[in-house]
């Protein structure tokens, strides 16, 4: 079905007709197309040479097929309206397009899309480094404290070894020096014992002889 421009002397009278592809922009000095985001200076004769072009007339022709066309080849950034099954939402621009095929591709193909798209990759890709970043430090963190407390429990370890070899060499030398003095003491004993014997000139001998000399000394 091939689309014709209404029939119209005015301005005023072409915009009431078409509410839907035409609205008066920047305080009436201008007329934007809805559909594709054009706009011509706010005159009769400028809007009218646009709405008969053959650009317009394609995306007026291709709005028949709107509902149906698929938008995976335009998602993630174009999706479809929530409220307007005729309508397509731009998530970069912020703008609302019409859902003809032509309409969309040459919003995808125009210098705001395109820079929009830039500025969000270049947003994504700052995020994906910052995350990257933070994972290899708390990785390398983890290994850090994964390491300081592998070294400190061996430390640790052998600091306990070297504790109970020190204990087993105490306990070694008090065990020894006890016997020491046990034989000191018996050796002191035995020495003393042998003293008092000479002293009293008896002690000394046997017993047969003490006897003796002690009944020699009564008489």
């Amino acid at each position: 079905m091939v689309w014709c421009p209404p029939t119209v002397k005015t301005l005023d009278e072409l915009l009431e007709k078409m509410p839907d592809e035409l609205e008066l922009v920047k305080d009436g000095a201008k007329v934007r197309c809805k559909l594709n985001s054009h706009e011509t200076p706010a005159t009769f004769e400028a809007a009218m040479s646009f709405v008969s072009g053959k650009k317009f007339r394609l995306m007026m022709a291709g709005r028949g097929k709107k509902q149906d066309l698929d938008l995976v080849k335009y998602e993630p950034h174009l999706t479809q309206h929530k409220t307007n099954p005729n309508k397509v939402y731009c998530q970069l621009t912020g703008i609302t397009l019409l859902k003809v095929p032509i309409v969309l591709d040459k919003h995808v193909l125009g210098k705001r899309y395109k820079k929009a798209l830039k500025e969000y990759e270049e947003k994504n890709a700052k995020i994906e480094s910052k995350k990257k970043e933070k994972l290899e430090s708390i990785k390398k963190r983890k290994l850090g404290v994964s390491r300081e407390g592998f070294k400190k429990a061996k430390t640790r370890k052998g600091s306990e070894a070297g504790n109970d070899a020190v204990a087993s060499e105490t306990q070694a030398g008090g065990e020894q020096q006890k016997n020491v003095n046990v034989g000191s003491k018996k050796k002191t004993k035995k020495t003393s014992q042998t003293g008092k014997g000479s002293l009293d000139g008896t002690s000394a001998l046997p017993k047969k002889k003490k006897k003796k000399r002690l009944k020699a000394a009564a008489a």
